[in-house]
């Protein structure tokens, strides 16, 4: 697990992880629990977890890929389809 991110009210600890051979984003109760994936990328790159929002209910999401950045904010709650993406395609070298 790496990039550990806590909730704004200290009960939940989100993180990077790889799952099923894929980076993940879980979310794991810090008095003890089962964790919940909140993100999974089934693409070839880099998935960075920025930041989290102050109420708590998005992440900001990093995708870089080979010939894009991705910036996504992604909820926490039921549905894990992103409410905001920005890509950035870099200029060819």
């Amino acid at each position: 697990a790496w990039s550990p991110i806590l909730s704004p009210d200290g009960s939940r600890l989100t993180y990077l992880t790889a799952r099923e051979g894929r980076a993940a984003v879980l979310e794991q109760p810090t008095q003890g629990g089962e964790s919940r994936l909140l993100f999974q990328y089934g693409g070839e790159g880099i998935l960075t977890l920025a930041d989290r929002s102050r109420d708590g209910a998005h992440l900001m999401i990093g995708l870089a890929e080979r010939n894009r950045r991705v910036v996504q904010i992604v909820p926490t709650g039921a549905t894990h389809a992103p409410v905001m993406e920005a890509v950035r395609v870099p200029p060819s070298a």
